[in-house]
């Protein structure tokens, strides 16, 4: 029981942390809307393709790498059929700042060009993977697989 405790309270502390980059990614949305809308901003239409494939190449390259990174970061730190509390904190901490540079970057294109489309598709990916990558807390309980039903008689 007090193992729990300990792993509640860094699950909400990650719940926490995932809100918290959602809301900056949407709150410089926001921004990002406000300042092409009223016109403080000069875009630079001439950049448009080069900072929107560099925005789609790094978001295909590093997604994929993330996936691979938090799944290491977890066997590395698997012990007794489940993830510890510090591998899996620091595992979806890895992943989700990621994504969040992925997206800020996705953004700031989008701001520099003064285009929403496609400039802002990799952000909306992003933000997807995000909210989908919800830090659930499940691979810190123990596997209730029961083991005798592979044996074989």
């Amino acid at each position: 029981m007090q193992q729990a405790e300990p792993q509640k309270s860094l699950l909400m502390m990650l719940r926490i942390i995932w809100a918290a980059f959602l809301i900056g990614e949407g709150a410089f949305a926001v921004i990002v809307v406000y300042m092409l809308a009223t016109g403080k901003f000069q875009p630079n239409h001439d950049l448009q393709s080069i900072l929107f494939t560099i925005s789609v190449v790094a978001t295909v390259i590093a997604v994929p790498v993330t996936y691979f990174i938090r799944s290491q970061v977890y066997k590395r730190n698997w012990q007794e059929h489940a993830v510890s509390r510090e591998g899996y904190f620091s595992a979806n901490l890895i992943f989700l700042a990621v994504l969040e540079a992925l997206a800020y970057f996705s953004l700031v294109t989008t701001l520099v060009v003064g285009k929403f489309f496609p400039m802002i598709v990799p952000a909306l990916a992003c933000a997807a993977l995000q909210i989908i990558n919800y830090p659930t807390g499940r691979l810190m309980q123990p596997d209730q697989i029961d083991t005798n039903f592979y044996r074989q008689p």
